[in-house]
């Protein structure tokens, strides 16, 4: 019997915390991407939510001692980024403490402390078809070029496939871009062209498109390709995303 009421005692002394770890506080584009999240997680009614960022500042230890502080001792940490990388693998665990994604505990003023870090949202199923269905129909002369930043992994060209195969099981020609790695977006779009489509919808699977590459690509691909060219918004702003970042939550915390 002590034993049990010690187990309860323990259990309902957990206090957990959510830490949403962006990009680069430097960014405006990821600053509001990070806010937003945090705000779309309060109205779920999450609870006891933080931001720090991989670069930039407040840094991601410095938060998450000050939530130790508040009595947070157990924390979901969601990474602030599309497709999984060398960035969700490594560098961002890293930065909460962690030898990579799959840790489970850090150190926190000597003490240990729990933790659970998310995997990135790319591959969720809800995620892929919602994307697709809101394509609506294809019109027969327009094809969707999916861009992101990319990755020497191949996790994120492994869930690019997925939202491609969903695209064309719609009749959509579709093809993907990185902006980091191959295929390149121009290749992306020279795949497209070779289908004899005359307009390309862009639908960047990326937290922002404010940075210096994502412009550098498509005005080069501007001067080359003759095409008419609309840009939708980054995915990070749709209820999909929101959603999918929701989904990585534990139930009522």
């Amino acid at each position: 019997m002590v034993r049990v009421i010690s187990a309860l005692k323990v259990m309902h002394l957990v206090k957990t915390g959510i830490l949403i770890i962006g990009r680069d506080s430097r960014a405006d584009g990821s600053v509001r991407s990070a806010t937003a999240l945090r705000d779309y997680l309060e109205t779920k009614g999450r609870k006891n939510i933080r931001v720090a960022y991989h670069s930039g500042s407040p840094r991601p230890m410095d938060v998450m001692r000050e939530m130790h502080r508040d009595g947070i001792d157990t924390f979901c940490i969601l990474p602030q980024t599309v497709f999984e990388g060398r960035l969700t693998v490594w560098l961002m665990p890293a930065d909460a403490g962690l030898p990579d994604n799959c840790g489970s505990w850090t150190m926190i003023d000597g003490k240990d402390v729990a933790t659970r870090f998310a995997t990135a949202p790319g591959e969720d199923d809800a995620m892929v078809e919602g994307v697709a269905d809101r394509m609506g129909a294809p019109d027969g002369r327009t094809g969707i070029l999916l861009v992101s930043y990319g990755s020497r992994l191949s996790m994120a060209a492994k869930a690019m496939r997925k939202y491609q195969e969903a695209l064309r099981e719609r009749g959509w020609p579709a093809s993907f871009g990185f902006l980091s790695s191959d295929p390149s977006v121009a290749e992306g779009a020279r795949e497209l062209l070779d289908t004899g489509i005359s307009r390309i919808r862009v639908v960047p699977l990326m937290i922002s498109t404010e940075g210096k590459g994502f412009a550098e690509a498509f005005s080069a691909l501007e001067r080359s390709a003759a095409i008419e060219m609309d840009v939708e918004d980054p995915i990070s702003g749709s209820d999909l995303y929101m959603e999918a970042m929701d989904r990585r939550v534990p139930p009522g915390w």
